[in-house]
């Protein structure tokens, strides 16, 4: 992930958005951190630490904030 982030490397960013779903917090909350810092406009909130049900309902934002971008 932090080769991926130094190199700025655009096609990581899927990965990112997949590993918010990881099992480990700290790796949803990196995955989160190294996605947002992409872009000039935030990304919709995520919290690494909240439960399933929330955290899938984030991640659903993002991929339409996300999808939106590539569009732009």
């Amino acid at each position: 992930m932090w080769a991926l982030m130094r190199l700025k490397e655009p096609a990581a960013l899927p990965k990112y958005v997949e590993d918010l779903g990881h099992a480990d917090s700290r790796v949803r909350r990196a995955a989160y951190d190294n996605f947002s810092a992409f872009f000039v406009d935030f990304p919709p909130m995520f919290d690494a630490a909240a439960n399933a049900t929330v955290r899938r309902e984030q991640v659903e934002m993002i991929k339409n904030w996300y999808r939106e971008q590539l569009r732009n």
